[in-house]
């Protein structure tokens, strides 16, 4: 584009468009790279187990960039992590809502949604519909349908995963309690063999 010819700070001469004429001055900062930068910088230090320095640089970025999703992302799953639940929430909410095509901020809003099932499964259904490689959506949408006493659809989701990633301990695991729950024992044996083969941990957790 025309603006995008233009150095930082510059201002263009007068230009035609569709029979309009106009001017374009480009900006003398690049918001998103400068929020780009801190953002990595927060994940450098986050891999350092260094939390409250993360979460500056990451408040950092937002502050130069508001809609950063993924800043916004990064705080939201930080803050769940470290208790503050109510907080997460609406910080998740926001990036959900403010850009309603990603499928990984509908999945991170759907985790804080614990105490309202119904706005939860949607939410996971909508992650899964945006992007049906989130393995993780599968395993809670199917968790809160079990939960929710409609172990008929847990399972078919818990299979749906399971298409996806058939080598996913958790959902063997946990489409053999489905099944178990169901009254399908052979058919429970075999995924939670087969969970035990993948992950030893949660296989022991294994009911036959």
């Amino acid at each position: 584009s025309a603006a995008a010819q233009l150095w930082y700070g510059d201002t263009s001469g007068i230009l035609e468009q569709r029979s309009r004429y106009l001017i374009l001055h480009r900006l003398p900062r690049d918001f998103r790279w400068e929020a780009n930068q801190l953002f990595l910088e927060a994940v450098q230090l986050r891999a350092r187990a260094d939390r409250r320095a993360a979460m500056a640089k990451a408040q950092a970025a937002l502050k130069v960039y508001p809609y950063f999703l993924r800043a916004h992302i990064f705080m939201g799953t930080q803050i769940r992590e470290a208790g503050n639940a109510a907080r997460a929430a609406y910080i998740l909410a926001f990036a959900s809502q403010s850009y309603p095509p990603d499928a990984f901020a509908q999945f991170q809003c759907a985790l804080t949604l614990s105490n309202h099932p119904a706005a939860q499964m949607e939410a996971l259904r909508r992650a899964i519909h945006l992007e049906p490689d989130i393995v993780a959506a599968y395993e809670s949408l199917g968790a809160a349908l079990a939960s929710s006493g409609d172990v008929q659809s847990a399972i078919q989701v818990f299979r749906q995963g399971l298409a996806i990633d058939p080598l996913s301990a958790v959902l063997n695991y946990h489409l053999g309690v489905a099944l178990q729950r169901q009254g399908d024992e052979a058919a429970a044996k075999q995924f939670f063999s087969l969970a035990a083969k993948l992950d030893s941990d949660i296989g022991a957790r294994s009911r036959y």
